[in-house]
């Protein structure tokens, strides 16, 4: 039986969390992010050298990035 084959739409931090379990539960992967770089609402923008942060809220719920990491066995 073929693998299942999953496409992931945007590289933040849901896209990236369910490619993750995806691919550790043997599932073939692909994840289409339409910007040049990965982090979705936990990126960075800059506009005429100003930085702003998109979203680091997402970053107060340690919680959430350890179960992730814990169910794709790194620690």
């Amino acid at each position: 039986m073929a693998r299942a084959r999953i496409l992931v739409i945007g590289a933040g931090p849901g896209g990236l969390a369910t490619a993750l379990l995806l691919a550790k539960a043997g599932l073939d992967v692909t994840v289409l992010e339409r910007l040049n770089t990965v982090g979705g609402r936990c990126s960075r923008l800059t506009l005429d050298g100003y930085h702003f942060d998109r979203g680091p809220t997402f970053l107060h719920y340690p919680c959430a990035l350890k179960g992730i990491f814990r169910a794709i066995g790194k620690t």
